[in-house]
């Protein structure tokens, strides 16, 4: 791939300017619009296997829900259709994304806002919910505190925010539902390869510390007798990318949130991607490329009686 040029740059990959920045994630028609459904086998979207959680669930109408980095509320429109207008908190660091909510669910009376990193949320909240769920978040607001704290100090803060989150943030009897990516899928291969720059400890191919941190605790309170839990590995049907140049701005801009779009590497990273991404090339010039998950539901055990009472 060519070196950029500033011309270049606004002629062609205009869509560079879109990056995020800090806290702030991309702009919420611009995420809704680069955004690829993800589909998987027999089961349907990612919205599906939330909406089925929900039929199986045992949660009455007036729960209290917790949603983790709700984005532009594609799980949040499911929640309130399926549970009968429960109490919604939704946690976001994202002021943009918390705006684009207030505007979309305005009316919705039982509902809260709250502007937060989720590890920081969890690990001081009082509420107590009987529904926690994340789609594809929960694992940013870990990295991000890894990223700024150090592993050593970042894993502590989200072990400690994890373990609150199974012994007290769920209600006893509550449930939980999380969907993690996969590492090894050949979408986050190729994310992966990059994103290493910035945080050399994820790694393509093996778990990150977002998931190998979930697992560690999930396990943890089941053997103590708190949850009970249920894991599944998913892999999606293909992803298909219309053109080269659409799938290196998904790749750059969703996956990788533009970290590189304003750095130095950004010739060197964009070339690296366009040389990932040709491997998955179909005669036709469209792209194909799986992703994967790992869900993670439970629920809190029942609370232990004495046998005299």
């Amino acid at each position: 791939m060519e070196m950029l040029t500033a011309a270049h740059r606004d002629e062609k990959y205009s869509w560079l300017d879109y990056g995020a920045n800090g806290t702030e994630y991309l702009e919420p028609w611009y995420y809704d619009r680069i955004l690829k459904p993800y589909l998987f086998p027999r089961r349907g979207s990612d919205l599906a296997l939330l909406a089925a959680f929900l039929g199986r669930s045992h949660l009455r109408p007036t729960a209290n829900v917790l949603e983790i980095g709700p984005g532009t509320g594609r799980a949040t429109e499911i929640l309130h259709e399926r549970l009968r207008s429960p109490r919604v908190d939704l946690v976001d660091q994202s002021q943009r994304m918390i705006d684009h909510l207030r505007h979309r669910f305005h009316g919705v009376v039982d509902q809260a806002l709250i502007k937060s990193d989720a590890i920081a949320y969890l690990a001081r909240t009082s509420s107590k919910y009987d529904l926690v769920c994340s789609l594809w978040s929960l694992s940013h607001s870990i990295h991000q505190n890894i990223s700024r704290n150090g592993m050593q100090h970042g894993r502590a803060l989200a072990t400690y925010a994890l373990r609150r989150l199974f012994d007290s943030v769920v209600k006893p009897t509550g449930e939980f539902f999380i969907i993690h990516f996969d590492s090894t899928s050949e979408e986050q291969r190729i994310s992966l390869r990059q994103r290493r720059h910035l945080e050399p400890w994820l790694t393509p191919g093996s778990p990150p510390p977002s998931q190998l941190l979930i697992e560690e605790v999930l396990c943890e309170k089941q053997r103590e007798g708190v949850i009970q839990f249920d894991k599944r590995h998913l892999t999606g049907m293909p992803i298909v990318y219309s053109t080269l140049d659409d799938a290196l701005e998904v790749f750059m801009n969703f996956h990788m949130e533009g970290v590189f779009n304003h750095s130095p590497r950004v010739d060197k990273v964009m070339a690296d991607l366009v040389a990932d991404l040709s491997s998955y090339q179909r005669p036709d010039g469209t792209l194909a490329i799986k992703p994967g998950c790992f869900i993670y539901s439970g629920h809190r055990s029942k609370p232990t009686v004495p046998h005299w009472v």
